[in-house]
């Protein structure tokens, strides 16, 4: 996948205000049914009852500080993360709708702004006569901050709350609004929680230690490199709110998110070798029951544990601050609006974490683990896709059995969870780009469409993540076609060798070059970095038209997922895992800098039926030869069981030539099924 709804997905195109949905969220105050008010309709809890029951709180003082003529609802977490808790499912409650979108509820309207890889799956959950749909990215769209300033009568408030929205996003709002119609944008209690009765609770499952084996580093040396940077920065303390540069640096996993091995937690280091690291924690009693003291004394380190519930992080936090300088810098990375306003402007450092550039660049033991894991799954993949196309003939098999029947094959003593919702998808369903097709709209896998199957498995050696297309009947010249310029894109990147600190947007133009030339494109990333059994969505990487530092980096880990969707037709999707490697014998090259490329882990093969070979150059062929060369040389030694599984593998990485066809496969010339005459290379 690329980036998806409680999947890892990457929201593109970037409007002024949809960078509310990556904002920094803190665990909101808990509600308790007795502070419900009693106007609150607590029937059956339809879209149109819970936005009504918001709008009476937006006009009740019990509730907000002054009355609001408008409300903001994010959709993500508390920690920056799209995958959220059930408990933290807001515009899902409210809506209905189980993709990525920021809401605004105002007096007479409710207004939902998502982006082209959700629009369709809006279309389908959201009641019409509730809601008004906004796709951002669109130019005829506007924006939330322009929407609020043109819809709002003059001087309006407008409420959020602040542990939901980063610092930076927080202001720029309050600038637009202000500056436009004199508008307030204010920090408020979270509304949602409020109204919601049955609101479930955060899961606690137990914390897990990785061992040196896997982490390839200790806590106590992770903590002396952090040192460093924070003294470099000139600064006291650190405050770390990414859950996954927590449990990176602690070397734990948890599972508090689905899909995820992440907990909830908030961790304050020292510059001073004499205080203590501060651990907050939902449960302080979580971390006696697993033994964590014991975990950091293996790991050579005296971390303090404190227990945190709510807003109290603020209290912590103020706590912290008491052990260093009253002037004393700290270092913040991206955090809400609650957390900034709690350290003075005159002692913030607005940096990156130091834990996030240590975490991207993973070590030894961590490439090792992602490899095993990476050919562990694609075994998985292969006795699938092998057992399908033994037998849908005979057996009814629908996209959401489908994965269920996936699940039995990656069960393995290494794993824990599947990184992010499969996507099983046939015919028209494959079009939803970013969007695991739901129950009720469960099709069978069958010999005369296009099936695509999109899946991620955390082991605990390392995170997954693949896509293939393929049809086990006879595909289309249409669909052939656009497989093999999504496949001319997909190898592109995979085949590049660039300069140390490349830009991520020349990946993604590569990437899409082939499509482009016939006036074709796809609406998401063209990759994203990938945890070691952390989350399967990391950033940086993130291959896009936009640009950040540092840049793609030696054992930075990225994904390569180029697509191409028609609209109630079939969508493609090609996606591997790579490593950034150095190229031997390239100290010469930039400036002595040397050269890079990647090297594939997935280890799955990519269906040559689905290939219009005319359009592959003779070097796009000789690639894709060899990598399936290295498929089948990785897999079948696990596969000694199964005489058969072996010969359908063998077929499926069969070595193709550029050679004239055999007069039984049907090939249509591009330019009898396109309207834009290709150049090719």
């Amino acid at each position: 996948m690329s980036t998806t709804s409680n999947t890892k997905l990457i929201l593109t195109g970037a409007a002024l205000l949809i960078a509310i949905v990556s904002c920094s969220l803190a665990v909101a105050r808990a509600i308790t049914n007795d502070e419900i008010s009693p106007e609150i309709d607590k029937g059956e809890p339809t879209s149109a009852k819970i936005v009504a029951n918001i709008r009476k709180v937006m006009q009740d003082v019990n509730h907000v500080n002054t009355v609001l003529n408008a409300y903001i609802i994010p959709s993500v977490d508390a920690h920056q993360n799209e995958n959220v808790a059930d408990h933290d499912k807001r515009v899902q409650y409210v809506s209905g709708f189980t993709g990525i979108a920021t809401i605004v509820i105002t007096e007479n309207k409710a207004v939902l702004w998502t982006d082209s890889r959700y629009i369709q799956l809006a279309k389908k959950q959201l009641d019409k006569e509730t809601w008004t749909v906004m796709e951002v990215g669109n130019q005829d769209i506007q924006t939330i901050a322009e929407w609020l300033s043109k819809e709002l009568p003059q001087s309006s408030r407008v409420g959020i709350d602040s542990f939901l929205i980063e610092a930076k996003a927080f202001h720029s709002l309050h600038d637009y609004l202000s500056a436009n119609g004199d508008h307030s944008l204010l920090v408020e209690k979270n509304l949602v929680d409020v109204v919601w009765d049955g609101q479930p609770d955060y899961k606690k499952p137990a914390l897990e230690p990785i061992d040196p084996n896997s982490s390839g580093e200790i806590i106590k040396t992770k903590l002396e490199r952090v040192r460093t940077k924070i003294e470099a920065k000139k600064a006291e303390m650190l405050i770390v709110t990414n859950l996954e540069d927590i449990a990176w640096f602690l070397n734990l996993r948890g599972g508090d998110i689905d899909y995820s091995a992440v907990f909830f937690s908030y961790l304050i280091i020292f510059n001073d070798i004499k205080i203590k690291p501060q651990l907050f924690l939902l449960d302080k009693e979580r971390a006696k029951a697993h033994k964590i003291d014991n975990h950091f004394n293996t790991e050579h380190v005296d971390i303090a544990i404190e227990e945190y519930a709510s807003n109290e992080i603020i209290v912590g936090i103020s706590k912290a601050l008491r052990n260093i300088n009253e002037r004393g810098k700290v270092i913040l990375s991206s955090p809400s609006k609650a957390i900034h306003s709690t350290i003075q402007e005159s002692r913030r450092i607005e940096a990156e974490s130091p834990i996030r550039s240590m975490r991207i660049i993973k070590n030894e033991k961590e490439i090792k683990g992602m490899r095993e894991a990476h050919e562990r799954d694609g075994v998985a993949i292969v006795r699938y896709l092998h057992e399908l196309d033994k037998g849908i003939d005979d057996q009814f098999i629908t996209e959401t059995e489908g994965t269920k029947l996936l699940d039995k094959f990656k069960s393995h003593e290494m794993y824990r969870k599947l990184s992010y919702p499969p996507i099983s998808a046939v015919g028209a369903h494959a079009a939803i780009a970013k969007a695991a097709i739901r129950d009720q709209y469960d099709s069978q896998i069958t010999r005369q469409e296009i099936y695509l199957i999109d899946s991620g498995t955390h082991y605990k050696d390392g995170t997954t993540e693949m896509a293939r297309t393929v049809h086990f009947g006879r595909p289309t010249p249409d669909e052939k076609n656009a497989f093999t310029r999504v496949l001319k894109g997909f190898i592109s990147v995979a085949t590049a060798v660039f300069p140390p600190n490349a830009p991520f947007s020349f990946f993604d133009a590569m990437a899409r070059r082939s499509l482009w030339e016939i006036g074709k494109d796809y609406d998401h990333a063209t990759g994203h970095g990938v945890g070691t059994y952390l989350n399967v969505f990391e950033n940086p990487p993130l291959l896009t038209s936009k640009n950040e530092p540092p840049g793609m980096c030696e054992n930075m880990f990225t994904t390569n997922e180029p697509g191409y969707y028609e609209a109630e037709k079939f969508g493609i999707r090609i996606g591997n895992v790579l490593q950034v490697v150095k190229v031997p014998n390239s100290s010469e090259y930039f400036n002595k800098n040397g050269a890079y490329m990647f090297e594939d882990f997935t280890m799955v093969p990519i269906q040559t039926k689905m290939i219009n070979v005319d359009l592959l150059s003779e070097s796009e062929v000789e690639w894709l030869n060899k990598y399936h060369k290295r498929v089948f040389e990785n897999i079948q030694k696990h596969l000694s069981d199964d005489s058969n599984i072996i010969a359908w593998l063998e077929k499926e990485t069969k070595p193709i030539s550029k050679k004239k066809e055999d007069c039984n496969e049907i090939t249509t010339p591009e330019s009898q099924v396109t309207t834009i005459t290709p150049t090719e290379q």
